[in-house]
């Protein structure tokens, strides 16, 4: 389904995590941590075949693809975003830049909600095994 997969952190006002991590469907992924993280500078490790299709599964089941950013009905200024950016085998390729800032007062149960892209953001980061570089 992806032949890459990148998800990074930007920074804010605070000491928010600042890092990128590039994922290859080989199951090779370079961390590169550069603020506010455990793990400063680059590493490499290798997640299982398993992992990839755990992966694949979350950008099916969340229709990534098809994914429409919706109107913010509140905005804050000192946030950071979640950049997610994944290139599909037939070469198409989706980014989405979550600002953290963004939110709905009444988030609707649609799929493509701010909160259920936060959930693929953080199952991304839980799959991937981030919480010992973050």
């Amino acid at each position: 389904m992806f032949t890459e997969l990148s998800i990074s952190r930007t920074p804010c006002y605070g000491e928010c995590p600042v890092y990128e991590v590039v994922v290859h469907h080989d199951g090779e992924v370079k961390w590169t941590g550069h603020e506010f993280v455990d793990h400063l500078g680059e590493s490499h490790f290798r997640i299982s075949p398993e992992q990839v299709k755990q992966i694949e599964t979350l950008l099916e089941i969340f229709d990534y693809r098809s994914f429409c950013y919706p109107e913010s009905d509140v905005f804050a200024t000192d946030q950071p975003s979640c950049i997610t950016n994944v290139v599909f085998k037939d070469g198409f390729e989706k980014e989405i830049d979550h600002y953290l800032g963004d939110s709905q007062i009444n988030p609707n149960d649609h799929q493509h909600s701010f909160e259920n892209l936060e959930k693929l953001e953080e199952k991304l980061e839980q799959i991937l095994g981030l919480e010992k570089y973050i």
